[in-house]
């Protein structure tokens, strides 16, 4: 009876129940290339009432959109190729789609069976290919009886293992007859389980969590995203939200995360990781400091959250995936817990387990403990203000902000349902500071007003290139938004296909594509295909003539110039439309016109080449912001930007990155004083010129502590013969007030000097002429010069030499002897340790000047850079804009070689140390607590210097706050230069380090200075 039930079932064509079976899988969309071995495929995919066949014009595109439309629904999807070069074509969307960990199906026609390896014209073996590219499956059907159970063990480990698998049929059994199996017995074969994660298994994570002084972060990755419904994501009982409220963690994202939660809210940290490196320091301090990492769903790529730069566990991890072929961290890592399920769902159920532990009695001494925490450096602070719930203050400063950039956002569009919640509550914690150049216009204005106009489901597909970071940086999504990228391959061209993808799986939302000009034109052609599925689709491309990333993040570079055509005008020859934008005020009509048009669209930004997303400076608008406004408002100018305030910094006199009482206190009162006196906009010069009560230019000013016991510095001293004398004799040139004065004394003006003859120096030299003064550091017999000469082709950039000129110098003879060694590791101190600590210590232990120079790397290295060459008469004291092009970056993780001196002031000053600050320290411009000291003053022949008087009224800033916070302790000066190192060990890059640098290693030589050798003419 069985038998006959079996056998009566009628047959189907391969193809046509190959089709019936990707419908069942919830397949809607099948991209593909066409060509003569998969005929019958294709013409049963177009011909079926559940499936869309997707035409695209190269089949890499259509293996893109597949694994764009996998990561968008979770949900198996499906590419279509030919033999020979259609499939190979395949190969690196499958990649990306393994790589993002994304269930596809690639469905290849072959040769017939009887021509296979005998026929010539496109015959590979394509299983062996893909297998190589690292596919878990991938198989040719030999006979029409196997492809039921092929393709059933084809999907069952695309959804199981979340990868790309593919599956080749010759195209001959394409078009054989078979008789299907039983519909029940499939179901049972391939249907993807669903887990739900034990309660006992919640509550083993919640108890890992119960701690309230745990630094925790939580990371979110694209499978936490599929699991929300826009109004989940958008809505304050967000579960990823409401977790982070809980534990007052900090949540941070991939980049195809964005949307998961409201990036406006204060507990919102952006995106972290390869596309949201460049100026985010919280992030990335905060997760360098975290004692645990809570995983939802994120890829591979997130290994530097939970490892250090070897790779070697740092941190503990709790892991959260929705199936076991999800979870994957536990395989390399040990985990504390894994927990499987619903994401969102166990994501509830921990925050309601966390909240009943920490209420309970026995969490109150963590409690305590938290409330009486003296943080020790600005990370600590941070956290310290994060566990306390600091945070919750500042929520209503951006819900604030939130309400009033609702108010000013154009009205909802028409297609916009009426109930739409609002969108665009811009700006969020961090704001980039972005200026213009005439002509171009800053991809930040554009990303900050399409954010504005996002409404929940609709997506935003990004590209690779520099405009991935700057779409990490500049996106602030509300929550409901999705944002597809190739996160693990980084496939330029990714976008277009993707936004296919989503167009056709959303039709009635908006998709947007950000892209570069030369990942546009990768897939370009794609434009075709949008046209004929009638996508909507606005196309934003950011036009700097040139492959940003490999311009930008290598050294030496040639051959990334790019020649573009006009992309409007290509846009309109494909049926669509678009404009040119070539300044911030054309943004808002250009992306107004995207919104009214309909189908294709494109942006041609225009972009100043020159712009480096490195340079991108994110402000936090929220924390040290949020204090100094609500205990200092009634004081404040109301010109006051957000920036200015962050100014305030200055009265941090401990260094912890915040204000403590009596800093605060200090800071009403100068700033109190100003406003009684009608002098309120002295506040404003000297905040914005940095000349407040410490320089953050150019001389680095900290008060001397009480010697730290223990010190975390390792110090060997050198040992001496009896009566040997400690110190050196040290080499100076010129002296730095003919840095301050922009003047060349005739007696240097062509006198060269030769970097064999030192072992180390820094300060300003040239390596042709004056006219490209720059900052200077000698290093391996050589001198490293930034060229400050703008009339040639590499301004900017730093040049090496075996000689060089020089105004002000200081240099460290062959002939000097070290006096110490001071090394420090960071497995000592994992957070790293403040280099304004190296500093102190190093000078309670010299007690007298010194020299230092060695290699260090740094958890945070904060430079900037003179621009301008200091010889046309230009007093820096007066113009420090002008010298100073690009203040400000910061560097992480970077080995570098450094040299210094440092010298602690005294009252008097002694010949030896009248004669160091004359040569070596901008003490005119930072010295607080002495009146401003005349930039030309010289060292008469006995070595002592004598100061000219400073003129009637003439009185520093720093003065006048000194005189009103009280006397203050000595200060120690330190002025350092380092030069960078690239990947192949080549030192590349010499900055003017600043203060508020933190060391991760170092190894350093001291040199006690016993004398100078003044070198004036």
């Amino acid at each position: 009876m069985f038998r006959r039930a079996f056998s009566s079932r009628p047959q189907r064509r391969v193809t046509d129940y190959l089709a019936d079976v990707l419908v069942r899988q919830g397949v809607k969309n099948v991209f593909g290339g066409h060509g003569g071995a998969v005929i019958p495929l294709v013409d049963s995919i177009s011909s079926h009432p559940g499936l869309n066949w997707v035409y695209m014009r190269n089949e890499q595109a259509a293996s893109l959109a597949a694994a764009a439309d996998a990561k968008l629904t979770g949900r198996l999807a499906v590419c279509v190729a030919t033999s020979g070069p259609g499939a190979s074509h395949l190969t690196t969307g499958l990649v990306d789609a393994l790589q993002d960990r994304c269930p596809v199906l690639a469905i290849t026609g072959t040769k017939a069976t009887n021509a296979i390896d005998l026929s010539e014209f496109q015959m590979i073996h394509q299983e062996e290919l893909f297998r190589a590219a690292g596919l878990p499956f991938s198989n040719v059907v030999m006979s029409e009886a196997a492809v039921p159970a092929m393709l059933r063990n084809a999907i069952a480990v695309a959804l199981r293992e979340k990868a790309a698998v593919h599956l080749a049929l010759p195209v001959d059994i394409q078009s054989r007859m078979l008789t299907p199996p039983r519909s029940e017995v499939w179901q049972a074969e391939v249907s993807h389980l669903e887990y739900q994660a034990s309660e006992s298994r919640v509550q083993l994570a919640a108890k890992a969590l119960e701690d309230p002084q745990l630094r925790i972060v939580i990371a979110l990755g694209h499978r936490a995203a599929i699991e929300l419904s826009p109004g989940e994501a958008s809505s304050p009982a967000n579960p990823y939200l409401r977790l982070a409220e809980t534990l007052n963690a900090p949540i941070i994202t991939q980049l195809d995360a964005k949307g998961c939660v409201d990036e406006t809210h204060p507990l919102s940290y952006g995106v972290l990781g390869i596309f949201g490196n460049p100026g985010l320091d919280a992030p990335r301090a905060l997760v360098n400091s975290a004692d645990m990492v809570l995983l939802f769903g994120v890829d591979r790529q997130a290994i530097d959250l939970i490892s250090d730069a070897s790779f070697n566990q740092v941190r503990r991890v709790v892991e959260f995936e929705p199936d076991a072929g999800s979870a994957a961290y536990h395989r390399w890592y040990e985990c504390d817990v894994v927990v499987l399920g619903k994401l969102a769902s166990n994501a509830r159920r921990l925050e309601a387990a966390v909240a009943n532990l920490r209420a309970a009695p026995a969490a109150q001494a963590g409690y305590n403990a938290l409330a009486d925490t003296q943080p020790i450096n600005e990370y600590m602070r941070h956290w310290t203000w994060l566990l306390r719930g600091g945070w919750r203050n500042t929520a209503s400063i951006l819900r604030a902000r939130s309400d009033a950039a609702t108010s000013q956002r154009d009205e909802t569009p028409p297609e916009a349902p009426d109930d739409a919640p609002p969108t665009g509550s811009l700006p969020g914690r961090f704001q980039i500071e972005h200026g213009e150049t005439e002509g171009y216009c800053h991809p930040g204005r554009v990303l900050e007003a399409l954010s504005k106009r996002l409404q929940p489901e609709d997506v935003v597909c990004v590209d690779v290139g520099d405009i991935t970071l700057w779409a990490s940086l500049c996106l602030c999504l509300s929550g409901g938004q999705r944002v597809l990228s190739s996160q693990g391959m980084g496939t330029m061209g990714y976008a277009l296909p993707a936004a296919i993808a989503a167009s056709l799986e959303r039709p009635k939302r908006n998709v947007v594509v950000i892209a570069g000009d030369g990942g546009a034109q990768m897939t370009i052609g794609e434009l075709a295909t949008a046209k004929q599925h009638k996508c909507q689709i606005t196309m934003i491309i950011f036009n700097n003539h040139l492959l940003g990333r490999v311009h930008f993040g290598f050294d030496d570079v040639r051959g990334d110039e790019i020649v573009s055509p006009d992309f409007v005008a290509l846009a309109r020859a494909y049926g669509g439309d678009g404009v040119h934008v070539r300044c911030a005020t054309e943004v808002e009509g250009a992306l107004r016109a995207a919104r009214a048009a309909s189908g294709l669209f494109v942006l041609e930004v225009a972009v100043d080449p020159q712009l480096k997303a490195e340079y991108a400076r994110m402000r936090d608008d929220t924390s040290f912001v949020s204090q100094v406004r609500e205990s200092l408002g009634d004081l404040l100018p109301a010109e006051m930007r957000p920036s200015d305030v962050r100014k305030l910094i200055a009265f941090d006199i401990d260094g912890d990155g915040m204000l403590s009482a009596d800093e605060l206190a200090a800071a009403r009162k100068v700033i109190g004083a100003l406003r009684r006196s009608d002098d309120a906009s002295a506040l404003m010069r000297a905040l914005r010129t940095g000349q407040l009560f410490k320089n953050p230019v150019l001389t680095s000013v900290k008060q001397l502590f009480a010697p730290l016991e223990p010190s975390p510095f390792r110090f060997e001293r050198t040992p001496r013969a009896d009566g040997e004398e400690e110190g050196s004799v040290i080499d100076t040139v010129g002296a730095v007030s003919h840095v301050l004065k922009s003047h060349v004394p005739p007696g240097l003006r062509e006198r060269r000097f030769s970097a064999a003859g030192y072992k180390a120096g820094f300060e300003v030299a040239a390596i042709d002429s004056m006219k490209g003064l720059g900052e200077m550091c000698i290093a391996d017999s050589k001198v490293y010069v930034r060229e400050t000469d703008d009339s040639r082709p590499d301004f900017f950039e730093t040049r090496s030499s075996d000689s060089f000129l020089s105004t002000a110098a200081l240099l460290v003879p062959n002939s000097a002897v070290p006096d110490m060694r001071v090394r420090f590791l960071a497995k000592e101190a994992p957070q790293g340790l403040p280099f304004v600590r190296l500093v102190n210590d190093l000078c309670v232990e010299a007690q007298s000047p010194f020299v230092f120079f060695g290699e260090v790397d740094w958890h945070k290295c904060d430079v900037t850079s003179i621009s301008r060459a200091p010889t046309d008469g230009l007093t820096v004291h007066d113009h420090i804009a002008d010298f100073y092009w690009k203040p400000g970056t910061v560097f992480h993780s970077n080995r570098t070689f450094l040299c210094g001196a440092v010298a602690r002031d005294e009252e008097p000053r002694g010949p030896l140390c009248a004669q160091i600050f004359d040569k070596i320290f901008y003490s005119d411009l930072s010295r607080a607590g002495s009146k401003a000291k005349a930039a030309d003053a010289r060292a008469p022949a006995d070595g002592a210097a004598r100061a000219e008087p400073t003129k009637p009224g003439e009185h520093h800033f720093s003065e006048k706050v000194s005189s009103l916070v009280g006397p203050s302790k000595k200060h120690v000066y330190c002025h350092a230069h380092l030069i960078t190192y690239n990947a192949a060990g080549k030192l590349v890059d010499v900055w003017h380090l600043n203060p508020n640098s933190v060391v991760a290693d170092m190894d350093l030589q001291v040199y006690k200075i016993r004398a100078l050798n003044a070198i004036d003419a």
